[in-house]
């Protein structure tokens, strides 16, 4: 970010569990291998930092992003779910640890280090089983510092109800002790920038996403947005790349899992976003994604 100052947003990027490492996408700034700072708890976890530039800003702004847990819990309440989620479950050990116990291993690290903000980028429960919210509720309940809390393509998913009218009215509200009555969007405006959270809606952003960003070119404050699925970058070749390894593509220059032309194609909303945050003059100081378990 040339004529930006010196610092300002520290990013710990809690990275989950080990085969499962999210994708932070810092724009305007080089690509980079973030540095490995520090692995604890039998090297199940292992946390990166990033660090963004926020012009006017000169401090200390610690952010800890994380996402794509997949906690896959059920019990006799959810019983026509049970024998999925028992093979989901055994998709995401890593380390001989469930997903609920790596979970469990970041959040008293959280609970540690104490950031300013945390930011669970979705897809931290697998299914909407009451067992996996409760588990959530109980996990959350250490925390003292704020969170945000996005929805992803999994967390309020239930069998085959995927971003389906059901889904919204009848799962979707078993998460509201979490993340409230969001809309799927969120500001959250501090004196120097402003976070805009969104949830995914089906590889596109939430209806009133473009009021929104007209609305933060107005203000002029420098921007964070976090989302569940990353955003296809302009020079994005070599992540489509990279995503068709781990997510067999429909045909070679596209990936099934990012948002943006060569991807799932936006609608009119995401198609605002993506050219907010790829606006060289633009507010847009870094994006924060997960959802490729890279």
């Amino acid at each position: 970010m040339t004529g930006k100052n010196k610092t300002a947003i520290l990013i710990a990027l809690s990275a989950l569990f080990t085969a499962m490492i999210l994708l932070c996408i810092v724009l305007k700034l080089p690509m980079r291998a973030y540095q490995k700072i520090k692995n604890i708890t039998d090297k199940s976890i292992t946390v990166y930092n990033d660090t963004i530039d926020i012009e006017g800003y000169d401090g200390e702004f610690k952010i800890l992003y994380l996402s794509d847990s997949h906690v896959a819990l059920c019990d006799d309440r959810d019983a026509d779910l049970k024998e999925k989620a028992e093979e989901r479950y055994g998709s995401f050990v890593r380390n001989g640890k469930g997903p609920d116990d790596n979970l469990s291993l970041v959040m008293d690290y959280i609970v540690k280090e104490n950031p300013d903000l945390v930011i669970f980028g979705g897809d931290m429960i697998d299914e909407a089983t009451k067992a996996n919210v409760e588990f959530l509720e109980t996990e959350f309940s250490k925390l003292e510092c704020p969170y945000i809390y996005l929805m992803g393509n999994h967390d309020f998913a239930y069998r085959d109800e995927y971003f389906s009218m059901k889904a919204y009215d009848e799962y979707l509200p078993r998460l509201s002790s979490i993340n409230g009555d969001s809309d799927g969007i969120e500001v959250i405006e501090f004196d120097d920038f402003v976070i805009l959270a969104l949830d995914d809606n089906n590889y596109q952003v939430p209806a009133g996403t473009k009021d929104i960003l007209d609305e933060l070119y107005e203000d002029k404050k420098s921007v964070i947005v976090t989302l569940h699925s990353p955003i296809e970058p302009k020079e994005g070749a070599e992540l489509i790349e990279k995503t068709n390894m781990v997510w067999p593509p429909a045909y070679l220059d596209y990936s099934r899992v990012l948002m943006g032309e060569h991807a799932n194609v936006p609608n009119e909303e995401t198609s605002a976003l993506i050219e907010f945050i790829s606006d060289d003059d633009g507010p847009v100081a870094g994006v924060l994604a997960g959802h490729i378990h890279f």
